[in-house]
């Protein structure tokens, strides 16, 4: 019997011991039963996206300085990219200019506008050139030029014919100054660019055709 109540004297303390220590508390009264927050480790992708997302933002933040224009005009016939661009569209709103940074907010959805992807910015340190587009979806963004009468060749409906007119401005960070302004216009023979309506039809711009004009430029 003595040695039962030996062996139960270790066994208990022992027990008490291995519950505590799995409950990372300790026996004493008033001991912390709370566990240290969980934090997963972001895995190397999700780490690259954040890193990205905080370069993108830092970009975003200098807008205003980037799409001020320089006092210098220093054009040249053969332009060129320094660096990485850094592309805006922009309108002209209630108060001036305004302007979305494609790098942050483009998506690049229409045939051909997937090319300019591989020229834009990621973070301020690779911009060394800005460029400038009038914004075609803004009410007064890109300008509309009257082209006389446009018969549709399929009803033979005649319409008010008119072509979009958007400039293109490049600006090279480095000197600085604007080295190039070039005007890109809608056509009215291009049926997935025509948009008709109030007895008038549009030849909108191809911005895949000005972002293919971009990365054909040499670069620096």
């Amino acid at each position: 019997m003595s040695r039962l109540l030996n062996n139960r004297a270790v066994f208990v303390p022992l027990f008490c011991a291995l519950i505590c220590t799995a409950s990372f508390s300790g026996c004493v009264k008033g001991g912390s039963t709370s566990q240290p927050e969980y934090k997963p480790t972001p895995s190397a992708k999700e780490a690259a996206d954040i890193q990205k997302m905080k370069e993108l933002t830092a970009l975003k933040a200098k807008s205003p300085e980037y799409v001020t224009l320089p006092d210098k005009v220093q054009l040249t016939q053969e332009p060129y990219i320094n660096k990485k661009i850094a592309l805006y569209k922009t309108w002209q709103g209630a108060q001036g200019q305004d302007q979305e940074l494609q790098n942050y907010y483009g998506a690049f959805i229409f045939p051909g506008e997937e090319v300019i992807k591989e020229l834009l910015a990621n973070s301020p340190d690779e911009v060394g050139t800005v460029v400038l587009v009038e914004d075609n979806t803004k009410e007064r963004g890109c300008k509309e030029v009257s082209k006389g009468n446009y018969k549709d060749p399929e009803t033979g409906d005649v319409y008010g014919g008119y072509i979009e007119v958007c400039e293109l401005t490049i600006i090279d960070r480095q000197l600085p100054a604007v080295i190039f302004r070039k005007k890109f216009e809608g056509k009215l023979d291009n049926k997935e660019y025509i948009r008709k309506g109030s007895g008038r039809v549009l030849g909108r711009v191809d911005y895949g055709e000005v972002y293919s004009f971009l990365t054909g430029l040499p670069r620096r």
